[in-house]
């Protein structure tokens, strides 16, 4: 995991929270949670430290210290997890993947700490309510939690149709020259 990337995360956000759960702390932005591992226990001041944070700029960070959010599961297994098996290109600086409520996103900004993960592979989680989150694992071993970004509405769904069918107007056009480009070259032949 990239250290550094967490720390554009909660600089970014201007929120940093050590969620704290039996086994190890987490790092959050507010968005997405990463494992601390390998690394001594953090309070408000030394993660401060090791985020490279200035002093005089210590105020306009919101900094916690707190158990882990009970409705999230931290384990490296959840029974009624699902692996996510189908992704599409990207979308607005998002991943969209194909859960089991149609699709969600999260944003690529939450993957960049995940970078030096040989085979990430993602898992939809729900919450007790219900809500969807993102676990990505390397092997057996969970190496975040990510929120999905909410972006669909009714002028997102009418954009998305809109390049559906542009697209499909573009591959249409092209296989139809690609086919007189073909036709003229048996007539030339004959």
């Amino acid at each position: 995991m990239l250290l550094k990337h967490i720390e554009a995360l909660c600089k970014h956000s201007k929120t940093i929270s050590i969620l704290e759960t039996d086994t190890c702390q987490w790092i959050s932005d507010g968005f997405a949670c990463y494992p601390l591992l390998k690394m001594p226990k953090l309070n408000e001041k030394k993660v401060l430290t090791v985020l490279n944070i200035p002093e005089s700029k210590e105020a306009k960070y919101s900094v916690t210290v707190k158990p882990m959010h009970e409705h999230f599961n931290t384990g490296d297994h959840d029974a009624h997890e699902k692996e996510i098996e189908k992704e599409w290109m990207p979308i607005m600086n998002t991943k969209p993947m194909k859960t089991s409520e149609g699709i969600t996103f999260i944003n690529f900004r939450f993957l960049k700490p995940l970078q030096d993960l040989e085979q990430p592979r993602f898992f939809e989680r729900k919450t007790e309510t219900g809500q969807i989150y993102i676990v990505v694992k390397e092997g057996f071993l969970i190496n975040a939690i990510i929120m999905p970004t909410t972006m669909i509405n009714e002028g997102f769904v009418k954009s998305m149709r809109e390049l559906a069918e542009q697209c499909e107007i573009a591959y249409l056009l092209k296989e139809e020259k690609k086919n007189e480009q073909k036709n003229n070259s048996n007539d030339q032949e004959d």
